[in-house]
């Protein structure tokens, strides 16, 4: 799905884990989505940010360089227990799990209609979620 990308990558995950973002390639694809794209082309939001801050380190300090084009965000304590993951690639293509646990999952590709649900669901789980963990505050 990062090959794929163009322009934007949403993520609705537990903790980035399964992603294996820290991949020198997937990471090297990142960076280059990141530096190519003027706008905001990353929006992360994820329910359990410990794995993210401490435990993978490459994608953080990454994030980190390119805070100006990307965010990461903790779900709220109610959203917290949605089960269910979303990656959605340039609003047409989309992989989405249903449920964490299990194998069961769908896979879109080339279809802005069918991402649009998983698109809008992910913009409402997105405003419901807290501040940027990529934030940094300047001492003056």
């Amino acid at each position: 799905m990062l090959a794929r990308c163009a322009h934007s990558i949403c993520v609705f995950d537990g903790d980035l884990a399964n992603l294996h973002w820290e991949n020198p390639q997937r990471l090297a694809l990142l960076t280059t989505l990141l530096a190519t794209q003027n706008e905001a082309p990353l929006r992360v939001v994820l329910r359990d940010s410990r794995h993210f801050l401490v435990k993978a380190p490459r994608i953080y300090q990454t994030l980190q360089t390119w805070s100006h084009r990307a965010q990461v965000r903790q779900t709220s304590r109610a959203l917290s227990e949605l089960r269910d993951a979303i990656l959605i690639v340039d609003r047409q293509n989309a992989l989405i799990r249903f449920e964490k646990t299990l194998p069961r999952s769908v896979l879109i590709e080339n279809s802005p209609e069918e991402v649009l649900p998983y698109q809008q669901r992910f913009d409402e789980i997105w405003q419901e979620s807290g501040k940027n963990l990529l934030q940094t505050s300047l001492g003056l």
